[in-house]
């Protein structure tokens, strides 16, 4: 177990390193942001709003999913989607349970 900071630091970057490296050798994501919205229109726009930046998005009536290498990019992009969505959507970041194709950024 890291006893320090600076170790601590170290096995985040190499467990977000494998976790990366895992997305690209399967082609899918290994982490994702899930979005919980009040309504199939608001579902629909901010897939469209993802899409239009360049992001997979896996869209069922009322939530979205949207694909991530690792932990960090999860987290990174639940707070992009919480600032684009409405004030009552539901953002949380997650292991992936849905295998969506990984996409650069």
């Amino acid at each position: 177990m890291p006893r320090t900071e600076a170790e601590r630091e170290a096995e985040h970057q190499r467990l977000e390193d494998s976790e990366t490296a895992d997305s690209l050798a399967t082609g899918t994501a290994q982490w994702q942001a899930r979005v919980s919205l009040s309504s199939h229109r608001e579902a629909v726009a901010l897939a469209h709003t993802l899409e239009g930046e360049g992001r997979t998005v896996v869209r069922r009536w009322k939530f979205l999913v949207v694909g991530a290498n690792n932990e960090d990019e999860a987290r990174e992009l639940a707070e992009h989607i919480r600032s684009e969505a409405p004030p009552d959507a539901i953002v949380r970041a997650e292991p992936a349970g849905v295998r969506l194709p990984f996409i650069a950024f």
